[in-house]
């Protein structure tokens, strides 16, 4: 996966994916859920995200010229079949991670706020 551009409007994104993927681009918008939390954690932008490396000099051209033809698009059920597979991937490994990978990051925060707290005492 690589990136593409960083745009601080999320529909202009969102737009820029959908045109891409029209073309047979499959993209990907970064830091979208995120945007819409922005007072929280400071993400004024989102990033667009060419997923397939072997594509990326399409999508790039693509952008600046919108009478560009794809060298190497990928039909609709191909970037399905992607997008389901990485799906399955995240949701396995989820599911695979042992409970000590689980509990690390809240383990960590109680022992930080643990220490706060008793230097304050």
């Amino acid at each position: 996966m690589k990136h593409l551009r960083k745009y601080n409007d999320l529909y202009e994104a969102q737009s820029a994916a959908s045109r891409l993927r029209a073309f047979g681009v499959l993209a990907f918008v970064s830091n979208e859920h995120s945007r819409t939390h922005s007072f929280i954690t400071d993400a004024f932008s989102v990033g667009l995200w060419v997923v397939l490396d072997t594509q990326y000099s399409d999508p790039m051209a693509l952008l600046d010229d919108e009478n560009h033809i794809v060298e190497n698009p990928i039909s609709e059920e191909a970037m399905l079949r992607l997008e389901a597979e990485a799906k399955t991937s995240i949701n396995y490994e989820l599911k695979s991670g042992s409970l000590a990978n689980l509990l690390f990051i809240p383990a960590l925060l109680i022992l930080v706020i643990l220490g706060v707290y008793l230097k304050s005492v």
